[in-house]
């Protein structure tokens, strides 16, 4: 991808480049996506048990408030590291669009 300005022509590659709090950020969310996903999904599991049981509307509020969580570490998370590492998107147009969404709907529910 090529930039146009009025007295020269930049490479983007050149103006994009990977700054330390990139691979900061890399490492911290990773950290945060592999730690975080077993953990909620083992107390989603833990909190539908006890809401088969006991039908508590705060315990439901929780219930999705895990679901959300869910989402941002599993479909959220991962695309910004991958944007992260590449500094481009690869995906095409469809699925810019699903990420988009995606990304929206994570953040719409909470």
């Amino acid at each position: 991808m090529v930039l146009h300005n009025s007295s020269q022509t930049l490479v983007a590659e050149e103006i994009l480049g990977h700054v330390p709090s990139d691979y900061a950020q890399m490492l911290l969310y990773g950290i945060f996506a592999l730690i975080g996903l077993p953990v909620n999904i083992s107390t989603l599991i833990y909190m539908v048990k006890r809401y088969r049981h006991a039908k508590s509307f705060l315990l439901l509020l929780h219930i999705n408030l895990n679901i959300s969580d869910i989402l941002v570490l599993g479909l959220y998370v991962p695309g910004l590291i991958g944007w992260l590492v590449t500094l481009e998107w690869r995906g095409g147009e469809y699925l810019c669009k699903f990420m988009r969404f995606v990304d929206a709907f994570v953040f719409a529910i909470r």
